[in-house]
């Protein structure tokens, strides 16, 4: 019986608190103010840089067409030597 009771007690108590509405839902919200817009009036001074690093081993490629007998194709296999190579470049900006 005291288990009936504590969920009648429960159930009316849900029951009610669902016909009140939340206040602050209904008040006006204020939309924040706009940044100022940016001004492009002035001086500017700019730099960049940048490097690259390559190695390529070396690579051997076969030509199926020429095995094939396709008139016409690269003689078989075509061996590209590897290379090493460094490069950078730089600049400045003003305006």
């Amino acid at each position: 019986m005291k288990r009936v009771a504590i969920a009648l007690l429960a159930g009316i108590a849900a029951v009610a608190g669902l016909g009140y509405s939340a206040s602050a839902a209904d008040l006006a919200v204020k939309a924040a103010p706009l940044p100022p817009a940016p001004s492009w009036t002035g001086l500017y001074i700019g730099v960049h840089g940048g490097a690259a690093w390559e190695q390529a081993k070396d690579v051997t490629w076969v030509d199926p067409n020429f095995l094939l007998g396709v008139p016409g194709a690269v003689p078989s296999p075509l061996t590209i030597a590897g290379h090493t190579a460094l490069g950078a470049v730089g600049g400045l900006q003003a305006g």
